[in-house]
C-alpha cells in the first residue's frame, strides 16, 4: 500500500530519473530479444527499464500518472535507487523521508502553477532535464 504522496514521488523518479543508466560490467555473455551482449560489456539502460509497456496495463511512458503504483511491479522494473543487496543505494529510506518533508511542506504553504500553456519537454540524456526553462506561478496558502 502506497499513500497518494508516495506514489508521486515513485512516479517522478520513473518518469524523470536522476541517472538514466549506470556502470555494471557484463560477466557472461547473454541473448537478450535477439541481441548478445557481449561479455565485459558496460551496459544498464535503467531509464529503458522504466519505459517498458510490459510494466503496467495500458502503460504509456509519457504519462505522469501515480495511479500505476496501485498495482505491483515485476521485479526489477522499478529500481530507481539501484538493485538488491549491496548495489542498492545506503541513502534510500532517507532519500524519500526527505522527498516527502519537503513536498509535504512546499505544498502546504504554497500554490505552484505552470505558466498557462507552457508546453514542459524532457530532455534524456546524462540527467534529465527539460529543453527550456519552466515558469511557475506561486501563491502563499492562508495559514
Amino acid at each position: 500500500f502506497c499513500s497518494n504522496l508516495q506514489k508521486t514521488i515513485k512516479e517522478t523518479l520513473r518518469t524523470a530519473t536522476v541517472e538514466p543508466w549506470t556502470a555494471r560490467c557484463q560477466d557472461v555473455d547473454v541473448e537478450i530479444a535477439g541481441h548478445v551482449i557481449p561479455k565485459k560489456a558496460r551496459l544498464e539502460p535503467r531509464f529503458g527499464i522504466r519505459q517498458q509497456p510490459k510494466v503496467s496495463p495500458h502503460f504509456n511512458p509519457r504519462r505522469f500518472d501515480s495511479s500505476r503504483f496501485n498495482e505491483k511491479f515485476p521485479e526489477l522494473a522499478y529500481c530507481p535507487f539501484g538493485f538488491a543487496g549491496m548495489r542498492l543505494c545506503p541513502g534510500k529510506d532517507l532519500s524519500v523521508l526527505h522527498m516527502s518533508v519537503f513536498l509535504v511542506t512546499l505544498c502546504h504553504r504554497l500554490k505552484l502553477r505552470l505558466i498557462q500553456d507552457q508546453v514542459v519537454t524532457p530532455t534524456f540524456a546524462l540527467i534529465t532535464k527539460t529543453d527550456d526553462e519552466v515558469w511557475l506561478t506561486l501563491e502563499r496558502r492562508r495559514p
